[in-house]
């Protein structure tokens, strides 16, 4: 996704954020992130700063991972257009299986919570119109995710990709 290009349906509508940690909010995790999103199919993948890994290997709390198989594939995803609503979007993965270690202990459409608020699921956001001051056109998708239930392998979906991917259209020169 850092090239420009989703791994999972072969886009090129990506769009990126930094996330910087809120010092004040003692469930905040400390890590610098940066979330990319595919505009077409809702896929999303987030990097962790290469500064903070110094911290990660130092910091006790982190476990380590034994490594799964490695196959070189990602999970393929339906042709078919993405649907509309938040709940539907993670079933676009069709694997029964982690791409990381196989397993089939699939946690599936996990909420994705802001963790300075207990009643908001984390979102993503398109302005169709972000130079305005009011009434930016802004489209929501609420993010889903898909999580191996033993070894801990994330995946993000985004809901509402038709509309975001509109939005996105309506906002280029």
């Amino acid at each position: 996704m850092q090239n420009g290009c989703c791994p999972k349906c072969g886009q090129s509508e990506i769009n990126a954020r930094d996330i910087h940690p809120d010092p004040a909010d003692p469930a905040s995790t400390g890590l610098r992130l940066s979330v990319y999103v595919c505009l077409g199919c809702g896929y999303t993948e987030s990097y962790t700063h290469p500064l903070d890994l110094v911290a990660i290997r130092a910091d006790g709390r982190w476990r380590s991972v034994d490594r799964g198989p490695v196959t070189g594939q990602t999970i393929q995803l339906s042709a078919a257009p993405a649907p509309a609503t938040p709940d539907a979007s993670p079933k676009l993965a069709l694997s029964k299986h982690c791409p990381w270690c196989g397993s089939t202990k699939i946690i599936k459409r996990a909420r994705v919570r802001d963790s300075r608020s207990t009643l908001s699921d984390v979102v993503v956001e398109i302005e169709a119109n972000p130079d305005a001051l009011l009434f930016s056109g802004a489209i929501h998708g609420t993010l889903r995710a898909r999580i191996c239930g033993r070894c801990g392998y994330t995946q993000f979906f985004s809901g509402n990709t038709q509309a975001l991917y509109q939005a996105f259209l309506e906002a280029e020169p």
